[in-house]
């Protein structure tokens, strides 16, 4: 028996999760989508996390979680069962290959800066590629969620062959989930970070463009390590308690178990939150671009100018081409537009 109080920090935290996950999340395939300037492979890859993530938030947080802790049994139909499960594990396998894919990236442009960085259709096949790899891991849990009956009550509950196939199943799904995307992120990144921070060479000069650029990559490995690590702290409690579980029958009869459940699962789902929050906190655009998303809904205000260099203009911005020239230059006379405009010098130069 959960006690009420529990019972009511349990439906205020998913509660919460679930809003700020869909607002957040939505705002991030909002402001990349919405501006040229922000559509780099980049923020293609973190869209497509995004994207994930509320695949996740839908999947997990409103009927599976009504269905085992407010019901403790499930209503719905067989193929809902399986749709949701199925959901719930694509969901996270994007999310991990797709930090791999965003890691692989900045390992090659950093290790090989000479070499042709990855174009915006080569990130779209490596987005189709993590989604159809997450398709294939996840497709025998697909085949093994089905209802079961107990007491004329039915639990949504994955049925495996043997118990030997259960095991192995939930092992290998941690293995590819954790395991292999957590040793590929740390080896990359430790090399990204032993270049990145290296020492300069003695006698090695550096301009002012060098060390904008080596601050510019820092900021962005500083924000994709913290995303990584949020993804790791979130998901591996959560993990190693299915685990434990499936090999651990003594678990099973622990008493505190559902209270431990409850709280690794949240922490889990909770991931779904952190993303945004961390480019919000971590990139000046993305900041930019929620800042003057928010202001477009009614009742929020308005952004009165977009903010320099954040390629995302505000619903206040001018849509009228003279006015765009007298706030850009702020000019006075009509003459000075044309010096200004095209940098000249002599009168001469007009004509040529």
């Amino acid at each position: 028996m959960i006690s009420i109080g529990f019972q009511t920090v349990v439906y205020l935290m998913y509660t919460a999760v679930f809003i700020v996950s869909l607002v957040g999340n939505g705002l991030v395939c909002y402001v990349v989508m919405s501006s040229t300037q922000m559509q780099s492979v980049t923020n293609m890859f973190i869209v497509n996390m995004a994207v994930g993530d509320l695949v996740m938030t839908l999947f997990c947080v409103p009927f599976p979680f009504t269905a085992s802790f407010l019901l403790q049994y499930w209503p719905l139909e067989n193929y809902l069962c399986q749709i949701f499960t199925f959901g719930k594990i694509v969901a996270v396998l994007v999310s991990a290959y797709t930090l791999v894919a965003i890691s692989f990236n900045r390992y090659r442009a950093i290790m090989w800066p000479l070499k042709q960085r990855t174009r915006k259709r080569t990130a779209k096949y490596i987005i189709a590629f993590v989604w159809t790899m997450s398709v294939i891991t996840a497709f025998p849990f697909l085949r093994a969620t089905s209802l079961d009956q107990r007491f004329d009550i039915y639990f949504c509950s994955d049925k495996w062959p043997s118990e030997y196939f259960r095991r192995l199943s939930n092992a290998g799904l941690f293995i590819l989930q954790c395991c292999i995307p957590f040793s590929v992120l740390l080896f990359t990144n430790v090399h990204i970070g032993i270049v990145v921070w290296g020492k300069i060479p003695p006698g090695e000069a550096q301009n002012s463009r060098d060390i904008k650029m080596a601050k510019s990559i820092r900021k962005m490995i500083k924000m994709m390590a913290t995303v990584i690590i949020a993804f790791v702290v979130c998901w591996l409690p959560y993990d190693i308690l299915l685990v434990l579980r499936a090999y651990g029958m003594s678990l099973r009869a622990w008493s505190n178990q559902p209270y431990v459940w409850y709280a690794f699962h949240w922490l889990a789902i909770s991931h779904t939150c952190y993303n945004p929050l961390i480019y919000f906190c971590m990139n000046t655009r993305f900041r930019a671009g929620f800042v003057s998303a928010l202001r477009s809904v009614p009742g929020l205000g308005y952004a009165p100018a977009r903010q320099d260099g954040d390629g995302l203009p505000g619903p206040g911005w001018p849509s009228a081409p003279s006015e765009v020239l007298v706030r850009q230059f702020r000019l006075r006379a009509p003459s000075e537009v044309l010096v200004r405009q095209f940098r000249l010098r002599a009168p001469s130069e007009v004509l040529v």
